[in-house]
Order: structure tokens, then sequence, then C-alpha cells
């Protein structure tokens, strides 16, 4: 573990801004959010609406950060999932979005899709044959949709939109490709299927690689929460709840340990840095434990030379807050933006 020499002092003040900054981007990540697949080493619906999926051979697998049983492969052979039916799942607008790994293609796949057997209805996102496109479709397969490139043996993060007006593509936060269309969606009795097409039956249009991560909203996210949700996943977005400062007046040894509460979400990363010297003092991973509070230790001590260190760790804790800084009080800069929001 990495530590900085920072004075300090008994003095610490925490000063909560929740109900300044918790609707600006924390809550907007739910606002809509009708289903939520994170596939941490299970198929349960993270959003709290219930859309449970059954799954049909694929197997847990590492996701894009090398964490084992975080994400699910497929075998391009019959492995797919099905999401029970719900009108939840049938929005007038709608955003899905998806980390998708490709071992290969070969032929049409699928990652998300929920239309007719002629793929004419509905929605989508999908690979059609002949390239390494991905499209998103609204309706139908070949006159409504947009594409983009997207490697193979690597981790994409892809998002179709349709706000009414246009649908738009993004892939790894950047938008590629868009179209204008104003039709609604036509719906129908066809369940939603991840890493199968519509009409696929269990032996057709099967996706072969790792999918992640998937979230469908019953609204048009907007160009800068697609960015976000793609950073957030990165573990850098940064949100301000709670600002804790300390300081020092007398250089005298803080011996008690500072417990600095907050919310971290699942496959989330925690870089504390040294403003000052851009020195990395710590890295905390949070994997596995979807939803559970988190604590940031400050734990003062006394180095050879005597003077105070701070070292830093994180451990699980009950709690309900969720954001802290640390001052450097030598500069007075904010030492790192503590951030995991769900």
């Amino acid at each position: 573990m990495k530590r900085i020499s920072i004075p300090i002092f008994l003095l610490f003040l925490i000063a909560l801004f929740s109900s300044l900054f918790i609707s600006t981007s924390l809550a907007d990540y739910n606002n809509g959010l009708v289903a939520y697949f994170p596939f941490v080493g299970t198929t349960s619906d993270g959003s709290g609406n219930g859309n449970e999926l059954t799954s049909n051979g694929p197997t847990l697998c590492n996701d894009r950060f090398g964490n084992p049983q975080n994400a699910y492969n497929f075998d391009g052979i019959n492995d797919h999932m099905t999401i029970s039916t719900s009108k939840s799942l049938e929005p007038n607008v709608i955003s899905l979005v998806a980390w998708v790994k490709p071992i290969g293609f070969s032929g049409w796949s699928t990652v998300i899709m929920k239309s007719n057997g002629g793929w004419t209805q509905g929605y989508g996102l999908a690979h059609y044959t002949g390239s390494n496109d991905i499209h998103f479709f609204i309706n139908n397969y070949s006159s409504v949709n947009v594409s983009a490139s997207i490697p193979v043996l690597k981790w994409s993060h892809i998002a179709g939109v349709y706000d009414g007006k246009s649908i738009k593509l993004y892939i790894n936060g950047e938008m590629i490709d868009s179209k204008s269309y104003n039709g609604e969606i036509n719906y129908s009795s066809a369940p939603v299927t991840i890493g199968m097409g519509s009409g696929g039956n269990g032996t057709r249009y099967l996706w072969k690689g790792g999918i992640d991560d998937i979230r469908i909203y019953n609204r048009a996210i907007s160009a800068s929460e697609i960015k976000s949700i793609f950073l957030l996943t990165e573990g850098n977005v940064s949100q301000y709840l709670d600002h804790v400062s300390i300081s020092d007046i007398n250089g005298n040894n803080f011996s008690e340990i500072v417990s600095l509460i907050f919310t971290a979400s699942n496959e989330s990363i925690v870089n504390i840095i040294d403003s000052s010297t851009g020195e990395l003092i710590n890295t905390i991973p949070f994997l596995g434990n979807n939803w559970k509070p988190k604590t940031i230790c400050i734990l003062p001590d006394m180095n050879n030379n005597g003077i105070p260190e701070v070292s830093v760790m994180g451990v699980n804790q009950i709690s309900t807050s969720s954001r802290i800084q640390i001052k450097d009080a030598r500069s007075g800069e904010w030492i790192n933006n503590i951030t995991m929001p769900k």
C-alpha cells in the first residue's frame, strides 16, 4: 500500500451535500431503468423491477476487468437467455446498453432483441452477416437501423437509443451513427432474448462471445449520460455528496481512525490520488459485492521522521452514505474524488 505524508489534526469536518447533488447524476442512471443485468455471478435483475432471466446454457466468465464469474459467455451454438414477458419492456422510446466481446462473426447473431420472427417489429442490437458491424434497429432490421463496427476479442460498450424522432448508436461512449425516424414501436408477443435473435428457436441468430452489464431504459438517455455510464463502469465518474477535510494546526499526531463511509457499486474501482503530486496512493476495487456500502478508513500514524502519515484502505461497512473527499492541508487541494455510484 502506498502512503502519502500529510500533516493532520484531530479536527475533521463532514459537510453533507446530498440534497444538492444526488439528483444531478446518480439518480439519472436509475431513472427509467426497467431492467439491469450486471451478471455478477447471477442473472438477477438489478433494477428492482423483477424482469428475471431464464438462462439456457451460457457460462460465467471473466469480465472486462478480468474478474472471474462477472460476465456470461455464449457459445454460438445454442446458448441464450430469455426475459420474462413484461409490458415494462415495451416502451414508446427506448435505450439499450451493453458490454460485448465477440469471439468472432460468422453470420447473423444477436446481443439483445424483442421482435417477431422476421425482425420487422420491436427493437434489437444485433450483428448482420457479412461484416463486423453491430446494428441497432427499431421496427425493421433492414430499413430502420444504424450500425458501427466493433472489434473481435475485445470488450466494447454499445448503446442504442430511440427518442421518437431518431435512432442513434454509440460505441464506447461516442455516437457513431444516427438516422431520422418517428414511427411508433410495434410489438409482438415474443419475449426479450439475450444472445439469440427473435425466431431463433435456440438454433439460429446466436451470439458467440461475452455479454455483460445489460441495461434497458424506457426513455432516451442523453449522449452525456451514455458517456458517463461508459466511464462509470471504469470507475471514473465523480459525484459530490460528502466532503471531508483533515487539516493541521500544531503537527500533533492524530491517533484516531476516521471512517469515511460511502456506497460502492459492484465492478467499481476507486483510485485515491494526491492532487499536488499526481501520485496514486491506493487503488480499491469493489468486486462481487453489488450494492454493498463501503468504508474508506483513514489510519494516521507516524513515519520514521516523526511526520504524520495517512494510510487508506477499503472495508465493508453498513451505511447509507455515498461520497467523500480528502483534503491536503498543506496545499488546500482535494486529494481525490472518491466515488462509486450505483
